[in-house]
């Protein structure tokens, strides 16, 4: 008898620490990611007052880092964390023109998207490897991309 409780209090604990170490686990991951979310947002700022590129221009330069990505995600021997961070910007590019083709604001649509890609990387196994604030590094890339750039007015001649 005495072995029997003592086999069941042995149980009880593993089951215990076994339960704790998954809650933190889960614990983690989602600090992982709203920490993410929240870096992302923050880096961003205001983004309604950028002067975006007109839509044939958007479609061209976001075309262009697609074939930026594309190539490095040709790399051999790639990395699980990089594959899985340019696989989520790739997405994140894909959703971005899907938006501004829908009607949507650039503003918009970059932080929607971004948003439907950190839900994504929590899901999917492809993307599960996202580096901890991997995809709010490459904003900024994305955003120089996207923005106008200013033209100088001509010199008037006196």
């Amino acid at each position: 008898m005495k072995k029997n409780l003592t086999t069941l209090a042995r149980n009880v604990q593993q089951l215990k620490r076994t339960s704790f170490m998954l809650l933190l686990l889960s614990l983690l991951f989602t600090t992982r990611a709203l920490s993410q979310k929240a870096d992302g947002l923050q880096e961003l700022g205001d983004l309604t007052s950028q002067d975006w590129k007109p839509t044939p221009d958007l479609n061209a330069a976001i075309a262009t880092e697609q074939v930026k990505i594309n190539s490095m995600l040709a790399a051999p021997a790639l990395p699980a964390t990089d594959r899985s961070l340019f696989l989520c910007y790739q997405r994140m590019l894909s959703y971005v023109q899907a938006e501004i083709t829908g009607g949507n604001a650039v503003d918009a649509a970059i932080l929607s998207s971004y948003e439907k890609v950190l839900v994504d990387a929590a899901t999917e196994p492809d993307l599960k490897q996202l580096p901890l604030h991997g995809l709010s590094a490459m904003l900024p890339e994305l955003l120089e991309a996207l923005t106008a750039l200013p033209v100088a007015a001509p010199a008037q001649a006196n």
